[in-house]
C-alpha cells in the first residue's frame, strides 16, 4: 500500500514494524468515525493493520480533540470567537 513506509532498521525488531502516513491514519480513523463507520476490526481485516493499532489511533484522536477543546475553553472570550472557525 503506497501509504505505509517500512521503518527505517534502527533496532533489531524494527524490520518487522510499519510506519505509517499521518494522512493514512487520519483516513482511517474518518472511515472509523462516520456516521455509517466501520469498526476497527472490519477496518483491519480490509486494510491490513491490525485492529490495536487502529483503535489505538482513534483514541489518540479523541484525546487530542478533548485537549484541544479544554485549551479553547481556557482561553479569554475574545481570542475564542476569533478562534471559533479552526
Amino acid at each position: 500500500m503506497k501509504d505505509r513506509k517500512e521503518q527505517p532498521a534502527g533496532r533489531e525488531d524494527d524490520d518487522t514494524r510499519m510506519q505509517y502516513t499521518d494522512t493514512f491514519k487520519a483516513r482511517m480513523v474518518r472511515r472509523m468515525l462516520a456516521p455509517n463507520g466501520v469498526s476497527a476490526h472490519a477496518l483491519a481485516k480490509e486494510v491490513g493493520v491490525s485492529q490495536p493499532t487502529l483503535s489505538r489511533w482513534l483514541r489518540e484522536t479523541a484525546t487530542f480533540q478533548a485537549m484541544d477543546q479544554k485549551d479553547k475553553k481556557t482561553l479569554p472570550m475574545r481570542t475564542r470567537a476569533s478562534m471559533s472557525h479552526v
